[in-house]
């Protein structure tokens, strides 16, 4: 199991979305960071094929923040 970074999601946030000015930190929200609900299901899927887990659309959309994106992971992976 590997635990999802802050350091981590930005790695994948630079590889995987356009904007290459997208600062990840925990408390940040999407809205804040310019992240529209297509580039979190982006993100999302980019997360699932990386660590091998499943992200349901719901609950990304449940997301506000990287803190609460990096939570979920951490859910998914303890369930796996």
């Amino acid at each position: 199991m590997t635990t999802l970074t802050a350091a981590a999601l930005q790695q994948i946030v630079n590889r995987e979305l356009p904007d290459d000015t997208i600062e990840v930190a925990l408390e940040t929200r999407f809205e804040d960071a310019g992240l529209d609900s297509l580039s979190v299901l982006e993100l999302g899927s980019a997360l699932e094929k990386e660590l091998k887990i499943v992200l349901l659309d719901d609950d990304l959309h449940n997301c506000e923040t990287f803190g609460d994106l990096v939570a979920l992971v951490g859910s998914r992976e303890r369930a796996a």
